[in-house]
């Protein structure tokens, strides 16, 4: 409630920044630019959201400063970036650290994204929650805890590189069915974790 809430609406999505992070976007050539420097502040966009083609790039300078209250704040927000029920079309994601609970958190959201790339997560990198999504290429490297979190989702994925997560490389849990072509699993301490009545079809895996 005491935060400092800016919300941006465009065509076809919205979004909320939360403690003023440094946010540019190019309508134009379909970018989005996001600098953390504070571990209070997040970005979310909120319900409705229709991303297409658009490529977003994310850079923190506080992820050695995660602080405990910074794992979810009051709206229970526990991503520095968040698609809260959304629909995504051919998006690609760049993260380069990420002070959060979660580097990325998809949340309700369907459809198809290009690529995630996501490096020095200071906790979780990539969450995915109760949602639709076929990824074609995701790359994890560095995850202070999980590299690759599933729960309650319907997920395809076509190739996944998991490198040093410090807990589980691919979390699966709360009856997720998903279906992933190529996995390469490297330094973590738990490689697969499937759990909660979830169902996992891997046709290849290096691990």
């Amino acid at each position: 409630l005491n935060q400092n809430v800016e919300t941006l609406i465009y065509d076809n999505f919205g979004l909320k920044l939360y403690n003023e992070p440094n946010f540019s976007i190019n309508l134009n050539k379909r970018e989005i630019v996001i600098l953390f420097d504070q571990v209070d502040q997040k970005v979310l966009f909120t319900s409705n959201s229709y991303i297409k083609n658009y490529k977003v790039f994310i850079s923190s300078k506080k992820m050695s400063q995660f602080e405990q209250e910074s794992r979810s704040d009051k709206n229970l927000l526990t991503g520095c970036l968040t698609f809260f029920n959304s629909e995504v079309e051919n998006l690609e994601i760049v993260i380069e650290g990420s002070h959060c609970e979660d580097a990325v958190n998809f949340i309700n959201t369907k459809g198809s994204i290009k690529s995630i790339n996501i490096d020095n997560s200071f906790q979780d990198s990539l969450d995915i929650d109760f949602s639709e999504l076929s990824i074609d290429k995701i790359s994890i490297n560095n995850a202070g805890n999980d590299c690759l979190d599933l729960s309650g989702s319907i997920i395809f994925l076509n190739e996944v590189n998991l490198f040093n997560c410090e807990d589980k490389a691919l979390s699966v849990g709360e009856s997720t069915n998903a279906h992933i072509k190529k996995i390469n699993i490297s330094e973590a301490f738990i490689g697969t974790a499937i759990k909660d009545l979830s169902k996992v079809e891997i046709d290849l895996a290096e691990i």
